[in-house]
């Protein structure tokens, strides 16, 4: 009886680990296919505030002041709202898409990419993609060759109208723009939601557009459509361990 009961319980278990290991790999699945699929939209249409939406918790759009600018290419740039578990952030990025055939790095690593973005404000530096240490491990421009664009994305220590300024492969200038880069304050908890909904609220009167909420997130993964799957595993566990209990330790007894 004991052998029985220890039986049941240990399948019950693991019958749990099963369905919580199974439900995992679907929401890392989805997480998955949805960001590519986000990605694949942005490549076509060229418009990438929805993976900025996904990517942030609110974003706006920066007006680019162009001065120069390479027809060759497309430029999108975005100030964003972010966290970590600690802190509330705001970053800087902005998408380079080519519509024509341009040089650009075929591989990950290559030292003639000359690929850069300096951003300055009145006569500082506020950065520079060549001191970033990111990119020692791949060169910028290789994002043509996988995805058809690449970005710059970084976080700024200071606000105020930048000076942007974006070189190719070849080193040539193919935008020179001004833009400005709201000033905020994000001294706040993020783990406090009452605090994260009065900041969010006082941002949209600064232009600012709330990105995907949880709720749009989870309606992107479409969840409801695949947790079925968790549901098999589960029962195809279920239907071997009673299989296995039945013969070799139930039947075994009579």
């Amino acid at each position: 009886m004991a052998r029985r009961v220890l039986f049941i319980v240990i399948s019950l278990v693991l019958l749990a680990v099963v369905y919580i290991t199974s439900l995992t790999g679907i929401i890392v699945e989805r997480q998955s296919v949805t960001l590519e699929r986000i990605l694949s939209e942005a490549t076509e249409s060229g418009d990438y505030t929805n993976y900025v939406k996904y990517s942030s918790e609110m974003y706006k759009p920066l007006f680019l002041n162009v001065t120069t600018e390479d027809n060759r290419y497309e430029f999108q740039a975005f100030q964003t709202i972010e966290s970590s578990k600690t802190e509330m952030y705001a970053g800087f990025i902005i998408f380079v898409k080519p519509v024509l055939d341009v040089p650009h790095s075929m591989e990950q690593l290559d030292d003639l990419d000359l690929s850069d973005i300096v951003i300055n404000k009145d006569t500082t530096i506020v950065y520079d993609s060549k001191d970033d240490s990111i990119y020692d491990e791949f060169s910028i421009s290789y994002g043509i060759e996988e995805r058809a664009f690449y970005y710059y994305n970084f976080v700024p220590d200071t606000f105020g109208n930048f000076e942007v300024t974006i070189k190719n492969y070849e080193g040539d200038v193919i935008l020179s723009a001004n833009t400005l880069f709201v000033e905020t304050t994000l001294d706040i908890n993020p783990n406090d939601a009452q605090a994260k909904a009065d900041l969010f609220v006082l941002l949209s009167q600064n232009g600012f557009l709330r990105s995907y909420t949880i709720d749009e997130i989870n309606a992107l993964y479409e969840f409801d459509q695949h947790v079925w799957k968790a549901y098999m595993y589960s029962a195809i566990f279920l239907v071997i361990d009673l299989t296995v209990g039945y013969f070799f330790l139930f039947k075994k007894k009579q």
